[in-house]
């Protein structure tokens, strides 16, 4: 059977690193786990496929690899693994450092909405509290009014 509307088609298809998960356990060597997909721009429409097959390593400390520009080519600097997990620790540490400061501000600003909230609160307790009291007033005089108003007139003589 044919394939329906089948066309050839022209592009570029090819692997590229979509993330990477670096594990640092306690007093164990880490790794480093590779998430590949195989990258197709065909016709100008691009898509990715991941690849499901893990690309795992140790990491030598005392290794080190070449570092490549934009297009992969090597610069002819190499770089110390260890210098890379220095940076990384560094990054790692900033980044860390401004989720806290955002998270303080967060937590002091809920802090003082909380507060305002508080206070708003207490103010329309009272202020409900003040037009119950003062219903409460007019409804006792308001009953009164009706009472004398009702009672039977003392008898003339």
């Amino acid at each position: 059977m044919a394939n329906y509307k089948s066309s050839g088609v022209t592009g570029d298809s090819y692997i590229r690193c979509v993330g990477l998960a670096i594990r640092n356990p306690k007093n164990e060597v880490p790794t480093v786990d590779f998430f590949e997909e195989r990258y197709y721009d065909l016709d100008s429409h691009p898509v990715g496929v991941p690849i499901n097959k893990r690309f795992y390593v140790e990491v030598d400390m005392g290794s080190s690899f070449d570092i490549l520009d934009a297009n992969g080519m090597p610069t002819g600097t190499i770089m110390n693994v260890s210098d890379m997990y220095t940076y990384l620790y560094s990054y790692y540490i900033d980044q860390a450092i401004k989720r806290d400061v955002k998270e303080a501000e967060l937590a002091s600003m809920y802090t003082n909405i909380d507060a305002t909230n508080a206070a708003n609160a207490a103010a329309m307790e009272a202020e409900l509290a003040a037009i119950s009291a003062a219903n409460a007033e007019a409804l006792v005089a308001a009953q009164a009014q009706v009472q004398a108003a009702t009672q039977d007139p003392p008898p003339s003589v």
